[in-house]
């Protein structure tokens, strides 16, 4: 059962990337609020966040935000299918052995925040270079010609780089909080649990 634990592991940094990302794509009043233009900028948010109705876009622009909201979409069906495998280790772990389950958690939740927490200053790192990272990205996600628009176009003008810059460094500095807090506690918890079997040895 050693290899559904180092699973789980492997997967607690993915899932927290990705419920910070969602979590903070579907703050509707966070992202209009650091756009140029808030009162243009929501229903663009809306539709990417709910599939509401686009504002008038040039074609090539629509065309992008569809591109994007299904990106979203799978995303959200990613997320379920994550939660879903991680649930369907861990039940496995714990019919494995019941009375160690916790502990195995334990053990789990501290190395893959540790884990989080490389990844997330690698990607810190990366994001130093933000245009190159922000290239990289739609070249993985999009098809080549299809997010590329003119400085004066609706988008380019309501989302610089600069709103991007800003959502990716706060998923980043979510997950660092998140990393870091769990693995002071299970830390201070494993101590406390050595200091204990210490003082029952004596």
């Amino acid at each position: 059962m050693k290899i559904l634990r180092i699973a789980v592991i492997t997967l607690i940094p993915l899932l927290f990337i990705v419920t910070n990302s969602l979590s903070l794509l579907y703050d509707a009043d966070f992202l209009v609020n650091i756009s140029t233009n808030p009162d243009q900028a929501a229903p663009i948010v809306s539709f990417v966040q709910f599939g509401t109705d686009l504002p008038s876009l040039t074609q090539s622009e629509s065309d992008h935000m569809q591109d994007v909201r299904s990106l979203v979409i799978k995303t959200q069906l990613f997320f379920i299918a994550l939660l879903a495998i991680v649930t369907t280790l861990l039940y496995f772990i714990w019919k494995d052995d019941k009375h160690l389950f916790f502990r195995r958690c334990e053990s789990m939740l501290l190395r893959g925040s540790a884990i989080a927490l490389g990844i997330i200053i690698a990607l810190f790192v990366a994001l130093l270079n933000f245009s190159s990272s922000f290239n990289t990205f739609h070249e993985l996600f999009f098809k080549p010609g299809t997010f590329s628009f003119p400085p004066t176009s609706t988008l380019v003008t309501l989302f610089p780089e600069v709103f991007f810059q800003t959502t990716a460094f706060h998923v980043i500095i979510a997950t660092t909080l998140q990393s870091i807090v769990i693995i002071t506690l299970l830390w201070y918890d494993q101590l406390q649990m050595f200091a204990k079997f210490a003082k029952m040895r004596k």
